[in-house]
Order: C-alpha cells, then structure tokens, then sequence
C-alpha cells in the first residue's frame, strides 16, 4: 500500500472513530476493533476512543501496511506499533485535525530513525549452577550467581545497594543462577522478544549437549522449569497390583557451567560463540530455529507432539519449499548423515515412512507414535545438527542457494556410487 492510499485510509479512520469525555460505562460497551481511553491534558480529562467491528477490514489493511513500511517490524513488535499508532490516530482525532502527508512521515520515520540502546536482559537459570568467583561470560551470555556475584550485578543494573534492587526485584534474593544477553534495540519490548529467542536456542543447545554426551540427569532451562513428562501410574490385575512410570526427561542434578563449557569437548563453548554472530550466515540461522525447536521438546507431554518437533528441528535444517518435500528433505538428510550407498538408501526409505506419520499427526488423523518411532525421529534429527555443527563447509555457507547447492551435490554423489 502506497503512503499516498495510507493517509486517505487513516483519515478515514479517524471519521469512522468516535470520542466521548470520561470511560465507557460496562453497559455501553459494545463489539469494537480498537477500544480505549486515555487522559488529555489539553482538557483535562479521560477520552475514550472506539471505532466498530464494521471498519475492521479497514483498519487491519492499514495498520499492517504501517507495520511493514521500511524496517519497522525488525525494531518494533506489533504491540508497541499498535499503541503507537492509536495515540497518533487520537491525537488527531481529539484535535479535530485531518493527517497530512508532512505529519504521516514524521510519524513513520520517528519509527525508522530511532535511536538504538543497550537493553541487558537478566532472566533465572533451572538446572544450572555457578560457582566461579567472577560472572561467565561465554559467547553473548553472561552467567551470575546472585550470591556471589552482587557487586558485578548491581554494577550492571545500576541499583546503588542489594536492598535497593529487592524492592523491585526480589527474585535475585529467592533463586541463585541467572543468564543475562545485552541486545542493541530501540523497543524494550523487541529487546525482550530477540532475548527470549536467544534463550530457547541456549535451551536447545544445552540439551541436544547432554543428548549426544548421554547426560541424562541433566536439563537446562530458561523461561520455564522443567517438570516431568510422566508421572506414576497404578495398575491393577486379578494377579497384579503395582505402579509404574516413566522418567521422561527429568532433572535430577544441576550442572556447573565449568562442566558444559569443558566436558563436552568445548562444544558448548564453539557453538554459543558461533551461533550468535551478527552475521547474514544462512547456517547458523537455520541451527538457531532447529536449536529452539529442540529446546522446546522437553516442555512437551504428548509423544506426537514431541515426534513432530523434531521432524519440525530436521526441516529448519534441510527443507525447502518445493512439490514433494518429502522426498527433498528425506534425500538431503540421508545425504548428510550417510557415509555409502546402502545407509543413503536406507536411511532415505525409512525417514520417509517417519516423515508420513509426521503428515498424520499434522493433519489430524493420527494422535499416537510408537515410542521406537519417537526415538528414531530423535535420532535423525541428532544426528543431523551434529553433521551441521561439524562440517566446515556448511559453516561457511552465506546463503540458501549454497546450501541447497552443497546438499544436492551430496545426495547425487552417494545416490550415484556402485559397489
């Protein structure tokens, strides 16, 4: 939508939208696309504002055409977009005054010119343990132990005291670990937003780590503790009566950060400082939303849901849009993980009869995985980002097409060798 068609729709908007002094009574409300009141200090006094359900096509049409002018959506979410534009939207309405060409671009470059800040984020760590005598800073993490480390803590939020800080935040006196990202942003909000994109995929890191290192008693979250997938059962029979349960993934020690960064081989370390460049590198993209998706599973209860999340982790790495995708990503994976012809075909023939319960458990007509069939997806998916994180020439990708380029030239060279 051109800005010209923009100014007429939000012109319209503002006749379509009506104003009354003070707050909607409960009984006056009614079904409306935008509702809310605000004070104004030129009268001083509460408006409210509502235009009806009737304008919604109107509304949303130009509302998204603001969200997508230049790089707005990349600095703002849509929540502080939405509220920006109704106190523009407000003010003119209140003000009995039409929006013109010159008002309209200050109102969209105050949004694209704005100035970026640093925004550190601090949020509680499950499953994690720091006992080092400083902060650890690996990668654009940096872990603290709230005990420990109140000096460097207070240093960085700026509180003058310990006490000073409990009074607003009193959790850095009830839990002990925390991680903390520093993300340039302009919208506090979107500051928050890409913070807790990078703590899923921090997530998802620690645990493909303790799958592949077999440590089982571990599990590292953020944004939400873990809690067992299973919990007990009883059963009874003319013969029987006892209980049984499966752990699922269930945290039973905390891991020290020393341990994650040093016994995995330094993994830990090369992927957070890896995965986090502020580069356009097409590979490390896709292992952030493989890594997310993998860090979600252990949240999940239902083994259809987990089995399509880890065919979801393997398409972030492989798919692409195109007529059979099945077939596509089935090729591209045994391509990576196979070393001859017959694990290529094995691997190709069994993948697409998984990714086919994939389909049913997508498309509703099938709710229940076989537990061996979860655990092959697991696998597959496993071993794929291991291939992604080991090859060299993967790392260095920059764009889809090389990828794509790299991943077909692996499947015709395995798909064309003779014994």
């Amino acid at each position: 939508m051109k800005d010209a068609e923009i100014i007429v729709n939000i012109n319209k908007l503002i006749d379509y939208s009506e104003t009354q002094t003070g707050v909607y009574a409960f009984s006056d409300k009614k079904s409306c696309v935008v509702q809310f009141s605000s004070y104004v200090e030129k009268i001083n006094q509460v408006v409210s504002f509502r235009i009806s359900d009737e304008h919604t096509t109107l509304y949303h049409e130009t509302f998204y055409a603001i969200f997508n002018k230049g790089n707005i959506k990349e600095r703002f979410v849509i929540k502080t977009v939405s509220k920006k534009f109704h106190a523009f939207w407000f003010d003119a309405k209140v003000n009995g005054k039409s929006i013109t060409e010159r008002e309209y671009s200050k109102f969209i470059n105050g949004m694209i010119m704005a100035k970026c800040e640093s925004v550190s984020i601090f949020h509680k760590v499950f499953g994690l343990e720091v006992k080092n005598d400083e902060p650890i800073k690996v990668g654009c993490f940096t872990f603290y132990n709230a005990y420990q480390h109140k000096e460097q803590i207070l240093k960085r939020t700026g509180y003058p005291s310990w006490d000073a800080m409990f009074e607003s935040h009193s959790e850095f006196q009830n839990h002990e670990t925390w991680i903390s990202v520093d993300i340039d942003a302009v919208d506090n909000e979107k500051a928050y937003e890409i913070a807790c994109q990078h703590f899923e995929v921090f997530q998802g890191m620690c645990q493909f780590i303790f799958d592949i290192e077999g440590y089982n008693a571990y599990a590292v979250c953020v944004l939400n503790d873990i809690v067992p997938t299973h919990d007990r059962c009883y059963m009874f029979s003319e013969t029987h009566a006892y209980d049984k349960g499966e752990s699922g993934f269930r945290r039973s020690y905390n891991i020290e950060i020393q341990q994650l960064i040093h016994d995995t081989n330094h993994l830990f370390q090369h992927l957070l400082n890896r995965i986090f460049l502020l580069d356009k590198n097409v590979v490390n993209n896709r292992l952030r939303n493989a890594f997310a998706t993998y860090g979600r599973i252990i949240h999940e209860h239902s083994d259809a849901q987990k089995f399509v999340m880890y065919i979801t982790a393997i398409e972030s790495l492989v798919g692409y849009d195109c007529p059979n995708l099945a077939e596509l990503i089935a090729d591209f994976l045994s391509g990576v993980i196979s070393k001859n012809l017959e694990e290529f075909n094995i691997s190709k023939e069994h993948f697409k009869k998984i990714y086919d319960i994939r389909s049913d458990v997508s498309h509703g007509s099938e709710i229940n995985v076989l537990s061996g069939d979860l655990l092959y997806a697991k696998w597959y998916a496993m071993d794929l980002i291991r291939k992604f994180v080991s090859d060299r020439e993967i790392e260095h990708f920059t764009n889809n097409s090389d990828l794509k380029t790299h991943l077909e030239s692996k499947k015709i060279r395995l798909s064309m060798q003779r014994d």
